[in-house]
């Protein structure tokens, strides 16, 4: 082996070494709001050493993949919010493979370990995962330069669950607590979604776990994400199967329908098959993880 070629050779490990690096931080560090301590752990599920699930969060937090470039120029991001109807985060397969997927390919990922509503733990548990949402939005924008990101394509994506805390945050935007411009996600990003609360449409174990089991028509209203749709909400990118049978195309439908009434950007993907929750696994549905970097590199 020549010495240029053990030079570049080295430059090259480093360079993957700083990329592949991940950055761990807390999404509150000076206290998570809307809480009540009762001294609740997190707890995991693992597989082969490998944590895949994680319940019972108290502590949010942003795991950040790094995108994998060369070059100067700031690059995308996208917030993840995995799925798990609101009761378990699918952590690994809905996070963290995703995130590495995206850095490889040129886009910031960040692994949104959101709080799970709770009664014993929340004051208001309906809105505490929106609120990690909207928090995660502002800190990577505050964040953009020292992790190279493009602040002005910075997006949210969730899967399931999930898919219904990113399809929250990009259409309520009424607080006081922060600006339009810290908290609006540039596009979405949403993966078989309970984008509605409305029974009969909705995925019932998300809806409960969210609402409660006998929430008002006023609160399933407002957290159906069709029917909060305006000039507001971000290009979004969807995919969903026809034969999903835990929760039904049906969100999707009438999500995109809403967005079309608005004349925003939607680029949808559905699988004849393939049922609920397979993430990037191998099969026909593993086309789409390609299909969106490409449209996100068209924003």
């Amino acid at each position: 082996m020549n010495k240029l070629f053990l030079l570049i050779l080295i430059g090259l490990l480093a360079f993957s070494g700083k990329t592949n690096a991940q950055n761990v931080i807390e999404l509150w560090p000076d206290g998570v709001p809307n809480s009540i301590d009762t001294g609740l752990e997190e707890k995991t599920r693992e597989k082969d050493g490998v944590i895949t699930h994680v319940f019972d969060v108290s502590k949010p937090t942003l795991t950040v993949y790094k995108a994998q470039t060369n070059q100067n120029k700031k690059t995308p991001a996208v917030i993840i919010c995995p799925g798990g109807g609101y009761v378990n985060l699918s952590i690994l397969k809905e996070g963290y493979n995703v995130a590495e997927f995206l850095a490889a390919n040129g886009i910031t990922g960040i692994v949104l370990k959101y709080r799970l509503p709770n009664d014993d733990t929340q004051k208001n548990k309906t809105i505490a995962p929106l609120q990690d949402a909207r928090e995660a939005m502002k800190k990577v924008r505050q964040m953009a330069d020292e992790w190279n990101i493009d602040a002005d394509k910075v997006g949210i994506m969730g899967f399931s669950a999930g898919g219904h805390l990113a399809a929250t945050a990009s259409t309520h935007f009424d607080t006081s607590d922060y600006s339009l411009d810290e908290i609006r996600p540039d596009f979405s990003v949403l993966i078989y979604p309970v984008a509605s609360m409305k029974p009969g449409v909705t995925h019932m174990g998300s809806h409960d776990n969210l609402l409660g089991e006998s929430p008002s028509k006023a609160l399933e209203i407002e957290f159906s994400n069709e029917l909060q749709i305006d000039e507001n909400t971000p290009p979004t990118f969807m995919v969903h199967s026809f034969d999903d049978r835990s929760v039904p195309i049906q969100n999707s439908l009438r999500y995109i329908e809403r967005l079309m009434e608005y004349d925003i950007e939607c680029e949808t993907h559905f699988y004849k098959t393939g049922g609920h929750g397979y993430g990037m696994l191998p099969g026909h549905t593993d086309t789409w993880p390609r299909l969106l970097v490409n449209w996100i590199n068209t924003l």
